[in-house]
């Protein structure tokens, strides 16, 4: 009888004890609800000349969620590092030195980058 209710007990646990992902920007899923990275995302999957090769992550840095998109994008300034609200505003640093520190680069939204 014990290992019948040891068996129930370990069913209901990893049935009912599931942690809720914390929505990003209001969404379950930003790489697909959010348009401008939507749209970002899907450019990458077709994009053939490389300033689309790169990863998006999440940050949340001084209580303010960002998208911090690895990515050539534009190759008139040569950085490959942008930084864009939620609304997909992009936002702008004069130096290094004012970009955002402390990222852990643990919540990949999209990348496109193959190991082999």
């Amino acid at each position: 009888m014990k290992k019948y209710l040891l068996i129930a007990c370990l069913f209901f646990l990893f049935t009912f004890c599931k942690k809720d992902e914390p929505k990003i920007c209001g969404c379950e899923d930003p790489a697909t609800e959010i348009n401008w990275l939507k749209d970002l995302i899907a450019e990458a999957e077709t994009d053939i000349t490389g300033r689309y090769k790169g990863t998006i992550y999440f940050e949340i840095i001084d209580n303010e969620p960002l998208f911090f998109v690895m990515m050539l994008l534009d190759t008139t300034n040569g950085t490959v590092k942008h930084w864009f609200k939620c609304n997909g505003e992009k936002l702008h640093f004069n130096s290094i030195g004012e970009e955002p520190r402390d990222m852990k680069f643990n919540h990949v939204i999209y990348t496109n980058i193959k190991i082999k």
